[in-house]
């Protein structure tokens, strides 16, 4: 499981849409940019870490769910979830994850976005004041 994880929170990492702007705004030479990625890939680590072990994780994943659930983007992700198992055969959870999964991310309201990565810019702010 913990295997599981760090590969799904690798994957999220390559698809975040502040990593080009990161890796771009360097003015590196292709060759450069791989080492840059290294280095953004152990900051992200790092980053990870501190959170984790802060209890700043567990706090930020709590304000993450409620304010979806506001949103009601929780509904209507299992709304979407029902739908596709419903007309799935067989049913297969991989394939549901894999067809809702994009759509899901896709549709986090931009507002729910801005107050989540406030509160880690916050964090980073006080580790870096410390």
């Amino acid at each position: 499981m913990v295997g599981e994880l760090h590969q799904q929170i690798t994957a999220s990492r390559r698809e975040d849409p502040l990593r080009p702007a990161l890796l771009q705004s360097s003015g590196r030479e292709q060759e450069d940019m791989r080492t840059t990625e290294v280095d953004v890939d152990a900051l992200y680590s790092k980053v990870q870490k501190r959170l984790v072990e802060s209890g700043e994780w567990d706090r930020i994943c709590l304000l993450l769910s409620y304010k979806l659930n506001n949103a009601g983007w929780v509904d209507d992700v299992r709304n979407q979830s029902k739908e596709h198992a419903r007309a799935m055969e067989p049913l297969s959870l991989r394939q549901l994850i894999e067809h809702v999964g994009p759509r899901a991310r896709a549709a986090i309201p931009e507002s729910v976005r801005a107050d989540i990565m406030t509160a880690i810019r916050k964090f980073l702010d006080e580790q870096f004041e410390s």
